[in-house]
């Protein structure tokens, strides 16, 4: 302790200066204390699909809510979730007819009952999946009247050539992996229990080879991003463990890039060793419009890069930063200026549910009339906001806001943009829950396979498409197609895809 005061200043203002220096530290660590434990114990409904904690008790929990919203049903609210719902029409239907035996339909009085109505009921059931053997027979064909002539039916073409994979069990590997998030050591052991003996490092090679069959279809989703109006844009870290010239400590990046505005939905994912500007640049290469990402520094050096590009901020991101000061609970400022900041965003949100339905014409003269003059109201608010300590969080909250201010006006220039990058966020949401269950990619080749595929089975969810059905179809079309020749693909794209009838389909 005696070190410790006299290294403390002789001089009053500098003493004071010291102690509001040892203030803001306390105010700091207790603003992270408090946001840290906001998180930790955040709400159950909060929490992401990785969290382990209410595994066991969900069915519990959903009968408690459902229980809230019959209550609230009751009450004059609508009810969202529970209850008894019709069944899709679409869904493939068997009827079974339920007799009476033939004693009963005898009437006490000795006339036979005769059919009055019938009572229909629904439900559901599932057909588990089952592996199959399918043997193809090709005949041969020969003359009895000379030694020419002879002739053999040709064999189906496999979607990877001599392996054994068809196109449905290729199709299974790949929605189960990447649309279920499934490892391949769990995939291995579904297999053997249905008497196959893949092992991962056979199914592994096999999801490498389907990322490169279907890899036309993702080189023509790009060509045709770069063609619309707006793109969204985001990232997130990957270990890839054998790669050369790299420890595997060190962690890559997957970029995702999808369509805005009125463009079909367009999901491609990139691998990268990194998180450099220089990857979104080349890809990005003669698109002209706006490109909608949050605030990491690549997207501003690349729009400084590209004139023809024009960057838009994500207002989601500016207000996550003014309510982590509500959640901290930080004294004032957490009832006074975040909250102040939350409400006004609101109402830009408001704005855009009021014209999400309307013409991207309607759309522009609402936000120039509805929502430019909030965003005035903030525009001067946060320049009047001085003497907030940058490392608190509403200091980090202001600067932000500020810092990315002329991004974050631009989107009430268009009626195609966004408000926010919500939809690259909702984007790469898939390949984080997947990367929570197989961690890590084992080498480069799997890192560009698995972002090929994500890229055609988010883009055929985006599409209302389900990827079971379409990865079967495409993969049987890829192997029968030559691109390379010039066969066409387009017919393949999810938006324009014809899918077979599945009862068609082995």
């Amino acid at each position: 302790m005696s070190n410790e005061a006299e290294q403390l200043p002789d001089d009053i203002d500098a003493l004071k200066a010291k102690v509001r220096e040892l203030h803001d530290q306390v105010a700091w660590y207790e603003e992270q204390f408090r946001l840290d434990r906001a998180k930790r114990f955040a709400a159950s409904q909060d929490q992401g699909p990785a969290e382990q904690g209410p595994l066991f008790n969900e069915p519990e929990r959903e009968q408690q809510r459902e229980r809230r919203q019959a209550a609230k049903s009751k009450k004059g609210h609508s009810n969202k979730g529970g209850g008894r719902r019709p069944l899709p029409k679409g869904l493939p239907r068997e009827t079974r007819v339920h007799e009476l035996d033939e004693a009963e339909r005898r009437c006490d009085c000795g006339a036979e009952r005769h059919v009055v109505d019938t009572e229909v009921t629904e439900t559901v059931e599932q057909i588990p999946a089952k592996v199959v053997v399918v043997e193809h027979h090709r005949r041969r064909y020969a003359c009895r009247h000379c030694d020419s002539g002879v002739e053999r039916a040709p064999a189906p073409k496999a979607p990877i050539p001599g392996a054994q994979a068809g196109p449905s069990l290729l199709a299974a590997l790949v929605a189960s992996k990447y649309v279920e998030g499934m490892p391949l050591y769990r995939l291995a052991a579904y297999y053997q229990r249905h008497g196959t003996d893949f092992d991962r490092q056979t199914l592994g090679r096999w999801a490498v080879r389907a990322g490169e069959l279907v890899q036309p279809l993702v080189d023509r989703c790009h060509a045709l991003l770069l063609t619309g109006a707006v793109i969204h844009a985001d990232e997130t870290r990957l270990q890839v463990l054998n790669e050369p010239g790299r420890s595997a400590k060190q962690k890559s990046a997957i970029w995702v890039y999808a369509s805005g505005g009125t463009d079909p939905p367009i999901r491609v994912y990139q691998y990268q060793a990194n998180t450099s500007s220089e990857h979104p640049r080349r890809f990005l290469d003669g698109f002209a419009g706006y490109l909608q990402s949050d605030g990491f520094s690549g997207y501003d050096a690349l729009a400084r890069a590209q004139p023809q590009l024009t960057g838009v901020g994500c207002w989601a991101h500016a207000r996550r930063k003014f309510v982590d000061v509500q959640k901290a609970g930080a004294g004032e400022h957490a009832d006074g200026e975040a909250a102040w900041f939350v409400e006004r965003i609101g109402e830009l949100y408001a704005v855009e549910r009021d014209c999400a339905d309307v013409s991207p014409d309607e759309r522009y003269r609402r936000r120039q009339t509805e929502a430019a003059p909030i965003l005035d109201e903030i525009g001067e608010r946060l320049t009047g906001l001085n003497g907030v300590p940058p490392k608190t969080l509403l200091g980090k909250a202001v600067n932000y806001a500020r810092r990315q201010w002329p991004s974050l006006v631009r989107y009430i220039e268009s009626g195609y943009t966004a408000i926010d990058n919500n939809t690259a966020e909702r984007a790469i949401k898939p390949f984080v829950i997947g990367r929570k269950n197989w961690l890590f990619a084992n080498n480069a080749n799997g890192a560009h396979a698995s972002a090929a595929l994500y890229s055609v089975v988010e883009t055929a969810k985006a599409n209302g498409v389900e990827p079971y059905a379409y990865l079967t179809h495409v993969f049987h079309e890829l192997a029968n197609r030559d691109i390379a020749a010039g066969d066409p693909i387009n017919d393949l794209l999810p938006w324009n895809v014809d899918l077979p009838d599945p009862a068609a389909t082995v």
